[in-house]
């Protein structure tokens, strides 16, 4: 007797959790946050490109901001190279992130963000002018409350670069330019990984 009724209150404790009303995390709807984020671009090579250095690896500051279960991004950085030739590279990062499920102290969230980019700097010593590259991401995202104001977040997804523009130089002969994303100088680059773990890694601290 007394093990049918301990199996019943087991059932009944299960029921309960089954039943009851989950947990959520921390409570961002309305607030802002700001913080550093690698965008997935940022890490690892494009599958088709070679060994050189991008000009530009974009992570930086990111900004946020959610209504309801859509988060607004908007990520920058910029830098300077000093030298022979004075040059300037950044980028400008925008995105969406969708709170597609939610646990205690957890989110998952599933995005879009474009990347704008630019670099003058030297190519192979030669001063190329202003170069420029766009690109688009998927982020699939977790977020990790420690605190009600403080998160940190890992990404993965995949990555679309479009090729970079062709030039005319003096002659009238149009040239490759080199994406300062990629490396690539005429291709498009889809990656599904990015092939380092520490793609997407950022932390937020929210306003509250």
């Amino acid at each position: 007797m007394l093990n049918r009724r301990r199996s019943l209150s087991l059932v009944v404790l299960a029921l309960a959790a089954l039943l009851a009303p989950p947990v959520f995390a921390a409570n961002v709807d309305g607030k802002a946050g700001i913080g550093f984020e690698e965008t997935l671009t940022s890490v690892g090579q494009i599958l088709s490109g070679d060994a050189s250095t991008p000009d530009v690896r974009p992570s930086g500051l990111a900004a946020r901001y959610w209504i309801g279960n859509v988060g607004l991004e908007a990520i920058v950085g910029a830098s300077l190279k000093f030298g022979q030739t004075l040059g300037h590279a950044g980028f400008v990062a925008l995105g969406a992130h969708y709170a597609a499920f939610r646990a205690q102290d957890v989110n998952l969230t599933i995005g879009a963000r474009g990347i704008f980019a630019w670099a003058n700097v030297n190519q192979d010593d030669h001063d190329l002018g202003s170069r420029y590259a766009f690109a688009i991401e998927v982020p699939i995202r977790i977020e990790y409350f420690f605190t009600p104001a403080f998160a940190i977040g890992a990404a993965v997804g995949p990555v679309l670069h479009f090729p970079s523009p062709w030039r005319t130089d003096r002659t009238g002969t149009s040239v490759p330019i080199r994406n300062p994303l990629t490396t690539n100088v005429s291709s498009w680059d889809l990656s599904l990984t990015r092939g380092e773990f520490s793609g997407g890694l950022g932390f937020t601290y929210y306003f509250l």
